[in-house]
């Protein structure tokens, strides 16, 4: 998984604007969701709900409402049967003014 930029600032500059989560699974049938949290812990967006997630995808983050800071992503992928997690990735993004 990559996330590109880490640091990200959405004033419609057009730099750096959007940033990007950038993801592959190998095997295809799995529901997944990314969730972002501020540095408190307190969950800010769902980016995906449930969708599918298979191959590889690219998740547009813009965060335009978001106060400046840093904040954490995870990504989860589970059977869709069973809701048991399968793989889970995580990591830290900063938003500037």
């Amino acid at each position: 998984m990559t996330i590109e930029p880490a640091i990200f600032s959405p004033d419609n500059d057009g730099f750096e604007d959007v940033l990007t989560v950038a993801y592959r699974f190998e095997q295809a049938g799995f529901v997944g969701s990314m969730s972002v949290f501020d540095i408190a812990g307190r969950l800010v967006t769902r980016v995906t709900r449930d969708g599918l997630i298979a191959g590889e995808q690219q998740i547009p983050v813009v965060g335009r409402e978001w106060a400046a800071g840093v904040y954490h992503y995870r990504l989860r992928a589970l059977d869709p049967n069973s809701g048991a997690e399968l793989a889970s990735a995580s990591g830290r993004m900063l938003r500037l003014r």
